[in-house]
């Protein structure tokens, strides 16, 4: 054939144009010396971490023979951002777009011999704009679609290949096969171009990309060609027609050869016959019901930042999925061209998205976001493992755009993709907020009208709580469209570090790769938070921590996923993420994809059949009712004859308290097996339900879900002073048995804890001369228990320093023993019993401790999107010395929880027990005084 494909790829040079002079010096004609060595494919971080801005590459080439009778294409998979391209010292173009492929005919201006290629390209900055281009982020937008190159890693260069394509003159540019297979037809749209009009002769030849299967067709024509682009459309009937699917991903190769005057060109893809389309609330391939499992990608990899160290790991990445029962990923914002043929080949199953999320309206904003899904669709929609094209993120973040400017925006985008693309859905918002109640709208294949669907983002706190199961997942609504939840969990998880780092070479390290630069910064972070939480006596070592953090999410990724999957109108899942991927560190692997621990529990949660334990409360007192739900997901594997094994166990002795088996037929795609009550046990402690699904005596599947029995004795010292009792605190009291006792600035003493929620004086909490009555007795050795202080007047009129507040953004809770916590679980991280006890507003523990106190509960967590890249404290439970006496604050609400929840009693019910064996005695004679009074001698 005529046709060849000369690849550019390997090392260049690269000059880094800090001044953003190069143009005024006219590098393109004389490149300036000095310049280092890059490989191309490559990002230039790889040599120059963290440069943002303007880059000139320069390679050479020999004209390819006989070029004068050909078309030569200068062509280029991806440059990040914007790009211009000279030759021989003459610009021939530019290109707008970081993410996907341009080209330019140089027939003309090539010359024998050694050529000269010359690449402008500008990266745009976070914080400065270079000829009108910056980068943005969701709290910084720009009217550039950058992927989250604003707060992830932004990178610049040549990142993708880059290749001479030599043909006739008259040559394929482009194949489109539409697949019809409930017509048995393949529908070809092959777009030749020509200098000049003339005719061609055009055949079409589809056969079996591997084996032997004799499967296939076949079409010719004459094409009368104008100058420019001539479209030709065959139909070709498919003898013995394959399908494409999830367990059988059989391909076809399309081979088009055009014969014309000035040669003959020949061009292949490949292509599957497949549908993919919802009805109601389900998606269905191949007219077969399936449901969407799988995971969320950023594109983020090790050293190279955009793509992969080498195809293995693309492979490792799809197979880990592949083999643990999934099907799906959403490739979020900047799909990686490289993997697409693996998943095509592997049958796994793609949302692709452009990079279009976080930006502001300009007049350039339509334009450049139809360029993106232009060149994504075009270069992508051959690939049968794409079922859905999403172009929008969370258009709720976009500030700058009124409702009715994004409304315009989605449906011209969305008009585009389906011109180019009438057989997938297309989808226009992944995340919500659209308006009229719909969180996302839809194109279904061949059509252009808009049907609602449900492309949810829908995250639940963690440690999880029972009542968002139900309302978050099982009880997904039965009209709407699809429901396809595309992010879900993001749990803080920080990867192994030591051997996360230790994959990076010493030249790596040299070098001061992003990626390990961010990651040592972050373990550095957490081994320095470590050493001054003082965590060894409770973790032993920062290994222990990373461990006992993963450890502690086994089973909360495993009940969310199983509490999905339980809902019958679900047409779909991705967990928000697979790898850690820049400060997001929250995958389910690292950024090397190596699995965490709870991998295998995510993993787990897409069996079939599937049984899902479901307390609706987990926390419960000895003797409680336990009402347990016992679900199994069949999705088609229906008719068998189960019985599902229901056994609690004492967790510490591995002794049955009870148990229950159920026998059932799989009916339905969810049923539920088995409602019922247990007595919860009288011994507290932690319980386990195990449930195992047996099929003629062999196992099926197996899961498990905790439960605690929290016991609240009486107390023995319940009186407490109170000197602000309103209607909610006054209810808490009286549930765990606390007798309040009026308290002022004339009759507090410190024979009793003083106990008050510290709201602010605008709220009708304690008078200014009640709280500095209180700090009278607590220095003459009181104790007194602020329950969420929020406001200053609090520290200032108690404690002779400042105690700050913070809100972290993210949180591992965490405990050390102490009476406070008697009863409950009160060491390591904290999980399901404290679900609903963790608050967003917490005491700054760095304070605490330069005061000399002790953080009792406190969290710890990465900081993340907008550095620095560390680990954050922060406390709920503190303990202070004040002279003799001592403050305990305590952010957690147990006020609000105490009606319900039996962590929350007996916390408040220790506090008080605890509060009185501090009081110290003595100083009796100069308690009683006015809050001024001096107390260094007897009032």
């Amino acid at each position: 054939m005529d046709r060849q494909t000369v690849s550019l790829n390997g090392q260049w040079t690269v000059v880094f144009d800090d001044q953003n002079t190069g143009k005024e010096q006219r590098y393109y004609e004389k490149f300036p010396s000095g310049g280092k060595a890059i490989n191309v494919p490559g990002v230039w971080e790889e040599i120059r971490p963290g440069y943002d801005g303007v880059g000139w590459y320069k390679t050479k080439f020999e004209a390819p023979a006989g070029f004068e009778s050909k078309t030569v294409r200068l062509h280029f998979g991806a440059v990040n951002y914007y790009s211009e391209v000279y030759l021989n010292g003459e610009r021939i173009g530019d290109h707008e777009s970081g993410y996907t492929p341009f080209e330019f005919d140089i027939s003309k201006l090539l010359k024998s011999g050694t050529n000269d290629l010359v690449v402008r390209v500008i990266n745009p900055p976070k914080r400065r704009y270079i000829e009108g281009f910056r980068t943005g982020a969701p709290l910084s937008q720009s009217d550039i679609p950058t992927w989250k190159a604003g707060w992830y890693y932004n990178f610049g260069g040549i990142w993708q290949d880059v290749s001479l394509i030599i043909t006739p003159r008259v040559y394929i540019d482009d194949i489109f096969v539409e697949p019809l297979p409930k017509k048995q037809t393949a529908r070809v749209h092959v777009t030749v171009v020509s200098a000049a009009a003339g005719q061609a002769e055009l055949t079409v030849d589809i056969a079996a990309a591997k084996g032997s299967k004799k499967t296939g067709g076949d079409a010719r024509a004459t094409m009368k060609l104008k100058k420019g682009a001539t479209v030709k459309t065959f139909n070709i009937k498919i003898s013995d027609m394959q399908l494409w699917d999830t367990e059988n991903p059989f391909l076809y190769n399309c081979l088009c050869k055009l014969h014309s005057k000035s040669g003959v060109d020949e061009l292949g893809t490949r292509f599957g016959m497949r549908t993919f389309t919802a009805k109601g609330t389900h998606f269905y391939l191949n007219d077969k019901r399936i449901v969407l499992k799988g995971v969320l990608q950023q594109g983020v990899y090790p050293k190279h930042i955009v793509f992969a160290p080498d195809k293995q790991m693309l492979r490792d990445e799809l197979n880990m999925i592949k083999q643990n029962g999934m099907n799906f990923f959403r490739l979020h914002l900047k799909p990686d061209p490289q993997t697409l043929d693996m998943m095509d080949e592997m049958g796994i199953l793609a949302c692709e998205e452009p990079p279009l999320a976080w930006i502001q309206n300009s007049p350039q904003i339509t334009r450049r976001c139809l360029t993106e899904v232009d060149g994504l669709i075009k270069r992508d929609r051959n690939h049968p493992s794409i079922i859905m094209w999403c172009l929008l993120n969370e258009t709720y973040h976009y500030r700058s755009f009124t409702w009715q400017a994004m409304d315009k925006l989605r449906k011209t985008i969305s008009n585009r993709a389906r011109d180019l693309d009438p057989t997938r859905i297309v989808g226009d918002n992944s995340g919500g907020g659209a308006k009229h109640g719909q969180s996302a709208g839809a194109m279904m294949p061949y059509e252009r009208k808009y049907t609602p669907m449900r492309d949810l983002h829908q995250y639940c706190s963690v440690p999880i709580k029972e009542e968002e199961m139900e309302s978050r997942y099982r009880k997904l609504p039965r009209e709407g469209g699809p429901v396809y939840i595309s992010e879900f969990a993001a749990l803080e998880c920080p990867p192994d570090y030591e051997k996360t780092l230790a994959r990076y070479s010493a030249a790596d390290k040299k070098i001061g790769l992003e990626d390990y630069a961010q990651y040592q910064s972050y373990y550095d972070s957490l081994k320095q938070r470590f050493e001054q939480a003082n965590l060894k006596p409770i973790f032993g070592s920062v290994a222990k921590l990373i461990e006992q953090a993963d450890q502690r999410v086994c089973e909360d990724i495993r009940t969310i996923v199983g509490s999905i999957r339980t809902s019958p109108h679900l047409g779909g899942y991705a967990i928000c993420q697979i790898a850690d991927a820049s400060g997001e560190i929250f995958g389910v692997t690292d950024i090397w994809r190596q699995p965490k621990k709870h991998f295998q529990d995510f993993a787990a949660g897409a069996a079939t059949p599937l049984l899902v334990p479901h307390f609706k409360r987990r926390v419960v007192e000895p003797g409680e009712r336990l009402n347990f739900e016992l679900y199994c997901v069949n999705e088609e594997k229906v008719g068998a004859k189960y019985t599902a094994q229901v056994v609690l166990k004492n967790l510490e002795t591995g002794r049955k308290v009870d148990g229950v088996n159920q026998d059932f037929v799989a009916t339905g795609w969810v049923q539920t097996v088995l409602k019922t009550r247990f007595d919860a046990p009288k011994k507290p402690g932690r319980y386990i339900a195990e449930v195992t699904l047996k099929e003629t005596g062999k196992v099926r599947n197996r899961n498990s879900l905790r439960f605690t029995v929290v016991e609240v004795p009486a107390l023995e010292k319940p009186q407490v002073h109170v000197p602000a009792l309103d209607d909610e605190l006054k209810a808490a009291l009286k549930t765990v048995g606390i007798q309040p006792i009026p308290s002022s600035n004339n009759t507090a003493t410190k024979e009793l804890p003083f106990l008050f929620m510290a709201r602010g004086i605008e709220s009708q909490g304690v008078r200014i001369e009640v709280l500095q009555q209180i700090s009278r007795q607590v220095r003459l050795g009181g104790v007194a228990i602020m329950l969420e202080p929020a406001a200053p007047v609090f520290y200032d009129s108690l404690l002779p320093w400042p105690i700050r507040l913070m809100v972290p953004m993210r949180s591992m809770a965490y405990a050390r023993p102490h009476p406070i916590l008697e009863g409950v679980p009160d060491k390591g991280f904290l999980e399901y019993e404290y679900s609903h006890l963790l608050p967003g507003v917490r005491t700054n523990p760095e304070d605490v401790k330069a005061a000399g106190g002790t953080t009792i509960v406190g969290g710890i967590g990465a900081h993340m999107w907008t550095q620095p890249d560390e680990y954050q404290w922060s406390s709920m439970i503190d303990e202070i010395p004040v002279e003799r006496g001592k403050i305990i604050m305590v952010q957690m609400p147990l006020v609000k929880r105490a009606a319900a929840d039996p962590v929350a009693r007996r916390i408040l019910r220790n506090l008080v027990e605890y509060a009185h064996s501090q009081i110290k005695p003595g100083l009796d004679d100069r308690s009683v005084g006015r809050c001024m009074d001096p107390i260094d001698e007897p009032a």
